[in-house]
């Protein structure tokens, strides 16, 4: 029911949608043969539709991490799925640094994007009020099993309301951080050092790298200084980090860069490096 009828274009712009039986059996309408103009705009209007197909029997929400990060194809995409008239009644959630630098292409397909489907609602999101701090180190050390083991107070005055701060926190805990830290109390130096300290040492080089490079650190500037050649290693590496929120993407698609997911985590690696306590 929510296949369109140019499915075959679907899976050749998106690969990964061929894992879809019904998507990777639809049969070919002599796509070979279009124009790329043409094709980029079928394939806009195939996946236009599956999202019309989609809203017309549930709500969606599609959320988007980085659009700092996206290119101007991407922009283009996002703008034909919800131009008028009658776009998918979808609520749409994205995430911007607002500190990223963005190329003028990227910025002129946003603003191209804003004019084309209406205003848009800017959120800005800063450091959670302390009354939702706590409420969120308590829920987290609940789901831990580690309610006993640390004050979710604490937890959140440390973490100055940061999420990923409070989570780094609850972990450190429940992992058998002790409450009472080297001064007396849960650190949260404490706490990023220790999820450090479990990294795979080449993992952990890597997280050095970039906390030592003023700059996002380019990948293959990355690979060069830790002698691999990229690739799946360093693929694997990454992921580490980023899995474990200590790295974020940097730079663009073309030129891909790290850099540390918080300043306090880099002051934290460069103490250690440095034998400072």
């Amino acid at each position: 029911l929510l296949v369109p009828l140019e499915a075959s274009l679907l899976a050749q712009a998106f690969p990964v949608l061929s894992r879809v039986r019904i998507v990777a059996q639809a049969p070919r309408r002599g796509d070979d043969a279009l124009d790329p103009r043409e094709m980029r705009r079928r394939v806009f209007a195939a996946l236009r539709e599956v999202f019309q197909r989609l809203c017309a029997r549930r709500p969606v929400v599609i959320v988007t991490d980085d659009l700092q990060w996206a290119d101007a194809d991407g922009l283009a995409l996002l703008t034909a799925i919800l131009r008028p008239p009658d776009p998918p009644p979808l609520l749409w959630l994205a995430t911007m640094r607002e500190d990223a630098a963005i190329s003028d292409a990227t910025r002129d397909a946003l603003a191209e994007a804003e004019r084309v489907i209406g205003p848009v609602r800017r959120l800005r999101l800063g450091a959670l009020p302390p009354d939702d701090a706590y409420a969120l180190a308590e829920r987290l050390l609940g789901r831990a099993f580690a309610a006993g083991s640390a004050d979710p107070r604490v937890i959140a005055s440390e973490a100055g309301g940061h999420p990923l701060f409070i989570d780094a926190l609850v972990r450190h805990a429940a992992l058998g951080g002790a409450p009472a830290g080297r001064h007396g109390a849960l650190r949260l130096d404490d706490a990023l050092s220790a999820r450090v300290a479990t990294l795979d040492p080449q993992a952990r080089l890597l997280l050095e790298l970039t906390s030592l490079h003023d700059l996002p650190l380019p990948l293959e500037a990355a690979a060069r200084a830790l002698g691999i050649e990229g690739g799946p290693a360093l693929t694997r590496y990454v992921s580490m980090l980023r899995v474990a929120q200590l790295v974020r993407a940097a730079g663009s698609r073309a030129a891909p860069c790290l850099e540390p997911s918080h300043d306090r985590l880099r002051t934290t690696v460069l103490r250690a490096l440095s034998g400072e306590p």
